[in-house]
Parts: structure tokens; C-alpha cells; sequence
């Protein structure tokens, strides 16, 4: 499968445009991340891609059909979306909020099938949840909170699955659990696009790192490419250093200045 946006743009009602000419995809079998500051279009961007919003120009091509031509079922089954945040005080069960990706599949007033409850066993199965199926959301961590949205995803049956800053709250190890399940399904074959703030994540997951500065894309292509100190300079108006460890492995460091450390301790 294939989600792409060709020259894409969005605005607000009396707004000027938050995304102008985006051009970026993802594939099955790719993790592509969408990193940026805070209100640089990312989340706006995902909408369009869930066709949540309708571009005020350019397309979005689901397997090189406009997903305009998709009904909201047919979108449903083939596009999963965790948002940022999600209200944990319901009593849903693991398994009945994982349920929830069956609704496109049962009509108003019909009853999950065999077909339902085995796809969300399966979801469930695939991203390690099964032993919690019969626990209250508001009783699991962070971290397992965010795999049940995306097998709810998983249960949809969708193809790609988009992820609005999926970590955002969480410590690094579940962090870390959460994206090793991601890079397990797309391993899978599975495509997701994740709305991110963290590029020392994207170094570790990412096939392909698009950076949105004021709606407009700044760069794209390879982590290594495109995570470089000048890029997230320009990103975040602040300045970075990329450090190398004897291992090859990277990571992304503020650069801080002596006089910055010593105003902040006065």
C-alpha cells in the first residue's frame, strides 16, 4: 500500500494557509516520521492524510486513488489514527477499546461477530496485550495504553496506521516497547507515519524523516541525511550537535552555551 501527499495545502477558515506544498509518502513496510516545531503543520498534516480535512489544494493518493474516492468506511478499513490524547477515565476493558476498530465493519445495530472478536484477539496478540484484554484502560500504563490504540488500528485492519506524537508522555523504556512493536509490524508490512517531537527516535526507527517548518517542508529524505545539526537548527531555532559513539550509533544533543547554564542556575 501507498499514502502519499502531492503539493498539499491546508488553511483554517479566515487563516492563512498552515501547510503549503507538502509532498511527502509512506509505504507498507516503512516507518516515516514528521518532525517539526510546535505549530508547524504536523498534526494538520496527519488529518489531511485520514481525510479528516479536506486539502484546500494539491491530493492525497491512497494506492494512486484520491482518498476522496474512499467513502469514510472504506477509509476506515484501510487508515488507522492514534491521536495525542485520549481520555483514560472510561472504564473500557484492553479488549472492548480495541473493539472499537471493528465499527466499520458492524452495522448500527448488529452485534460483533466471530469474524470481530478474532480480529481483535489477533490485534491484541500482535502487539503483546493479550494477558491485559480483560483490564480497564485507566488501569494500564501509558505505554500499554498506547499499543490497545494501535491495535485498535490493527483490528481495523488498516494498512497504515498514522501516529500523533504516540510517546509523547511517555519514560524511555516504554517508549522504546511501544516502537519496537511498530518496527515489528512494519516489518510485518504494515505503514506508518508518525508526527513526532523526539529525531534521537527517528535516528533509531525511521525509514524516511520529513521536517515541516511553518507548513512547508524543510527538508526530506534518510535519517541520516536529513537529522543533521544545520537541519535541526533551523527546525527548532535553537542550535545542536550530532554526537557519534565508538559504535556508529548517534544521538542528538542541545548545544548549550557556559552563559546560558550559568543564567539559568542564577
Amino acid at each position: 500500500m501507498r499514502l502519499e501527499a502531492n503539493c498539499l495545502s491546508y488553511a483554517y477558515p479566515r487563516r492563512p494557509p498552515c501547510i503549503r506544498r507538502v509532498s511527502i509518502a509512506v509505504e507498507g513496510g516503512e516507518i516515516a516520521f514528521v518532525l517539526g516545531a510546535n505549530g508547524s503543520g504536523k498534526t494538520t498534516l496527519l488529518a489531511c492524510f485520514a481525510g479528516a480535512r479536506r486539502p484546500t489544494a494539491g491530493t492525497v493518493l491512497l494506492d494512486g486513488r484520491p482518498l476522496r474516492a474512499f467513502s469514510p468506511r472504506e477509509r476506515a478499513k484501510r487508515i488507522g489514527v492514534v491521536p495525542q490524547f485520549h481520555d483514560a477515565a472510561f472504564s473500557f476493558s484492553v479488549e472492548d477499546a480495541v473493539g472499537l476498530g471493528r465499527a466499520p465493519y458492524v452495522g448500527l445495530f448488529s452485534r460483533p461477530g466471530r469474524e470481530d472478536r478474532l480480529a481483535v484477539e489477533r490485534a491484541l496478540a500482535a502487539v503483546g496485550l493479550a494477558s491485559l484484554r480483560r483490564r480497564s484502560m485507566s488501569h494500564v500504563s501509558g505505554g500499554e495504553r498506547q499499543l490497545a490504540w494501535i491495535a485498535r488500528g490493527l483490528a481495523q485492519g488498516a494498512q497504515c496506521l498514522l501516529l500523533d506524537e504516540p510517546t509523547a508522555h511517555l519514560d524511555p523504556q516504554h517508549e522504546h516497547t511501544v516502537f519496537a512493536v511498530v518496527r515489528k509490524l512494519a516489518g510485518e508490512g504494515a505503514a506508518f507515519l508518525v508526527a513526532s517531537h523526539h529525531p534521537e527516535t527517528a535516528l533509531l526507527y525511521a525509514a524516511n524523516v520529513t521536517f515541516l517548518q511553518h507548513g512547508q517542508v524543510l527538508a526530506s529524505g534518510p535519517p541520516l541525511e536529513t537529522i543533521t545539526s544545520d537541519i535541526l537548527s533551523r527546525a527548532y531555532s535553537m542550535e545542536f550537535r550530532i554526537v557519534t559513539g565508538s559504535d556508529g550509533e548517534r544521538a542528538v544533543v542541545p548545544r548549550i552555551r557556559r552563559d546560558e547554564t550559568r543564567t539559568a542556575e542564577a
